[in-house]
């Protein structure tokens, strides 16, 4: 039979498929129902004590499901995939894997052999690489070496000429035949022999025996088991290098040096009182000298998060299309889980692994997303963030332009608005009026994110619109209409919300022009400059603190000039009595003989109209006669 072995690929042990091995090169295994022990008693010559120690081996049978004395002597691997399945080949116990490497090591820790000549691993690549970084790995004929193996050496195999699949330990080799002592085959330790330039043959590990060490580390690498943890939690971290025979950690935080300790084999189990962000490097060292491995951050917290944020790759997808989901928060978040709402209706609540998640959708709608943020103390939720969900074309189209004239060379932001678009483009015309009006396209571009920005050399009138689309159609847009021009504007105009106010109150003012592109406003107090101020868009809101007559213009300019409006006239006053019933009937701003004219008329004639009659009843009876006329006169007498 043929058999699959799988392997662990790096420190993290991830699983690969080891390939099919083929039985022919092995000899028919023992079968000794006895525990095997490990009679062999070291002589000190390490090259031989391991395939020694490999002999007393062959015929080991494996328990159910990869249970074996060497799994249980390397240690826990976690026998769950990210989403919680279990792997296949895996134990639920985390003691049953794939465990070929698991033998070569064991072997070696009984034979007397460091873990820095051979290491103490579960997986191919990681033994492989180890031998490679040390500078003793050896390519075997099939790939373009010439080494030829002794006994002792950890041979290498490969189903794809690139990765290690399996591993043994090479007992002999007479020049054109290997023969190797192995773990995991047909579920127990066995034999091979195979020929030096089969292409199975990766390559070999030659071990640093007898304990002699060539030179300093070149390389520390320190890993953790955790990212972040609460006080006084345990975080493991774990040392690795090339010719290291001890490990120092060193652990800082915001206050400068938190420890230095010695690791005891090559890990380390901590616990921290004090929270915040602390940062950890490993010094790899022998009798030659030391290496520092890089910096890696970790957290300690006590507190729930104080942050959460919800972003997602796209705001439009169609039905049964992916929408990928990334959570982030402050340091002390330990997990995230996401909540989708189809109008009110809740339609997801579900954790997210490494803060990200995949969604997709059946039903088309508007949805809205957020996420909280939690660790041990509590939690923090984000704020919604809204995504469509379409079967069909978009329903609508709209284009806005942040402004209507722009001068020559003058640049304008086109903004695109649809529901379920997940495409925009803008086509925009030049116009020619004459005997016979003309339009010519210009631009035809897709818009980024829905804008676009350009600019125009040309003076004249344009217009533009908007094609929105997806898969399943377009719409387009209404015209939108603006002017490019190279000379100064021939009109300017000022309006106001009101002729009469009280102090404090407020008026806006409106200014419109042909060719302008900004526009200020003056106003004036008692024959005085009283406020000159930019108006954002032709708009301008202000209140005054000085009861009397105020007139206000604007200037409408571009770069090439400008022209001022005519003024108008205001007025403010103390109170509301004085702004409802001032006497200003024709409601220009003024009091003078025109009002007074004006009440006559009326007095005379019932056809004439009063523009503001509440400001002419100066006896506030609701009643206009001669009262109102005499109280009028007086006062244009005696202001």
């Amino acid at each position: 039979m043929k058999k699959k072995f799988i392997c662990f690929t790096t420190s993290t042990l991830m699983l690969l498929s080891l390939g099919a091995l083929n039985p022919k090169f092995f000899s028919s295994p023992v079968i000794v129902e006895a525990a095997y022990e490990n009679t062999w008693a070291n002589t000190g010559n390490q090259r031989e004590d391991i395939v020694k120690v490999a002999e007393t081996q062959i015929g080991y049978e494996e328990s159910p499901i990869n249970m074996t004395k060497y799994t249980r002597w390397n240690g826990y691997l976690n026998p769950y995939d990210k989403n919680g399945n279990l792997l296949s080949g895996y134990d639920p116990s985390g003691y049953g894997y794939a465990w070929c490497h698991a033998f070569v090591s064991w072997c070696a820790n009984q034979a007397g052999i460091a873990t820095n000549i051979i290491p103490k691993t579960a997986g191919t690549y990681v033994g492989r690489d180890f031998f490679v970084k040390q500078g003793n790995f050896e390519k075997s004929r099939a790939y373009g070496g010439n080494y030829t193996p002794r006994r002792g050496d950890i041979i290498y195999y490969t189903n794809d000429g690139d990765g290690p699949c399996h591993v043994g330990i090479v007992s002999d080799c007479n020049g054109s035949t290997v023969y190797a002592i192995e773990g995991n085959y047909s579920d127990k330790v066995g034999t091979r022999s195979i020929s030096i330039s089969d292409s199975y043959i990766l390559g070999y590990g030659v071990p640093n025996y007898d304990g002699v060490i060539v030179s300093a580390p070149t390389y520390g690498i320190l890993s953790a088991d955790k990212v972040k943890i609460g006080l006084n939690e345990e975080i493991t971290f774990t040392a690795s290098s090339d010719y290291a025979t001890n490990y120092t950690i060193g652990v800082d935080n915001s206050e400068g040096r938190y420890l230095t300790e010695n690791m005891k084999g090559n890990t380390i189990t901590l616990k921290f009182d004090k929270t915040g962000s602390y940062g950890a490097y490993v010094t790899a060292y022998n009798s030659q000298g030391y290496c520092d491995s890089a910096w890696i951050g970790f957290t300690v917290y006590d507190d729930k998060p104080s942050e959460s944020v919800l972003t997602c790759n796209k705001s439009v997808v169609a039905v049964g299309e992916e929408i990928v989901f990334s959570a982030s928060s402050d340091e002390t978040a330990t997990g995230y889980c996401i909540g989708v709402n189809k109008n009110d209706t809740r339609v997801v609540t579900e954790n997210m692994t490494d803060g990200k998640i995949s969604l997709s959708f059946d039903e088309p709608g508007n949805y809205g997303a957020y996420v909280t943020a939690w660790n041990d103390y509590g939690y923090f939720d984000s704020n919604w963030i809204s995504f469509s969900v379409y079967n069909s074309k978009p329903t609508y189209s709209k284009l806005n332009s942040n402004r209507t004239v722009a001068e020559v060379g003058e640049p304008i932001l086109f903004t695109a608005e649809s529901e379920f678009a997940t495409g925009c483009t803008i086509g925009i015309d030049y116009w020619t009026y004459g005997e016979e009006t003309k339009v010519e396209r210009i631009i035809t571009e897709s818009m980024n994110n829905r804008k676009f920005e350009c600019k125009f050399d040309k003076p004249g009138s344009y217009s533009a619109y908007v094609t929105s689309y997806n898969d399943f159609g377009g719409i387009d847009s209404k015209n939108i209409f603006f002017t490019v021009t190279d000379s100064k504007p021939t009109t300017s105009t000022l309006s106001s919300s009101a002729n009469k106010l009280v102090i404090g109150e407020e008026i806006e003012f409106y200014a419109l022009s042909d060719l302008a592109t900004s526009y200020w406003i003056g106003i004036d107090y008692n024959k005085k400059r009283y406020l000159t101020e930019e108006m954002v868009n032709g708009k301008f809101k202000c209140s005054f603190t000085e009861p009397g007559e105020y007139k206000a213009y604007v200037t409408s300019s571009n770069k090439y000039g400008g022209v001022d409006s005519e003024c108008i006239v205001f007025r403010v006053y103390e109170t509301d009595d004085e702004k409802n019933y001032n006497g200003d009937c024709n409601a220009d701003g003024k009091i003078n003989a025109a009002d007074l004219v004006m009440l006559q008329q009326y007095m005379f004639d019932s056809e004439v109209e009063i523009p503001d009659c509440q400001a002419i009843d100066l006896s506030k009876d609701d009643i206009i006669n001669i009262v109102d006329y005499i109280m009028l006169k007086n006062l244009l007498v005696s202001p």
